[in-house]
């Protein structure tokens, strides 16, 4: 049986489960894992979404991705990236809009908020000013694509993570950043698993690969 458990631990192939939030998966993240699978495909993947905290190891996951928090203490936490919040509306809204020099100018402006973030508080980064908004949204949801949508539709300005807007991908898309010298507060997004010394092969291939691929990609996945 040793001798078995040595032998899957050491081959590249087999299962791996991973468990990462729904939103950042669908915007990028899934890119990584894809092009994990097509360099490995030996290797099954078992990627479970979801924005809610679940037990890793009752559930027998190997990698976790989360945003904030690691919670879990017995689990090795990685820093991946930082993320943060900014602005953006559509080229569509802001052709027929005031124009906007200073957060407070948000409060004349129809404003879409991720419901997980009842307040926005903007940081400028040079000045280090702060200004908080908290108002009765005109739209909000739980699922950030959904409030991209409606900013894509010209429905008002948004406050989400930058690449959910920004760079090459999202070009002809109509999304343009607004005030981007004022961002949020940085969260981390860290990369979860266990077992340092005894992971198989697939998952130790798994991690690196993760860690190479975030090294090639553009800024737009980090706080700024």
């Amino acid at each position: 049986m040793k001798q078995l458990i040595e032998i899957d631990r050491q081959q590249l192939e087999g299962h791996i489960k991973i468990t990462a939030p729904m939103n950042m998966t669908q915007a990028w993240l899934k890119h990584c894992i894809y092009d994990f699978y097509l360099k490995h495909p030996s290797i099954s993947i078992d990627l479970q979404v979801q924005n809610e905290k679940i037990n890793l190891t009752a559930e027998q996951v190997d990698v976790a991705f989360r945003v904030g928090d690691a919670q879990e203490t017995d689990w090795i936490a990685r820093d991946l990236w930082q993320s943060s919040f900014a602005l953006c509306a559509s080229t569509l809204y802001l052709d027929q809009h005031p124009t906007i020099h200073h957060p407070s100018n948000l409060l004349d402006h129809k404003l879409l908020s991720v419901s997980t973030s009842p307040r926005w508080i903007m940081r400028h980064k040079q000045t280090r000013e702060v200004y908080e908004i908290s108002t009765e949204f005109s739209f909000k949801s739980n699922d950030v694509l959904l409030v991209r949508d409606a900013v894509k539709e010209g429905m008002g300005i948004s406050w989400m993570p930058p690449y959910y807007f920004n760079g090459e991908q999202h070009k002809g898309h109509g999304l343009v950043p607004i005030l981007p010298d004022w961002c949020g507060q940085d969260r981390q997004v860290i990369l979860m698993y266990r077992d340092r010394d005894k992971q198989p092969a697939r998952v130790q291939a798994f991690i690196q690969h993760v860690f190479d691929w975030k090294a090639e990609q553009p800024a737009m996945y980090s706080a700024n």
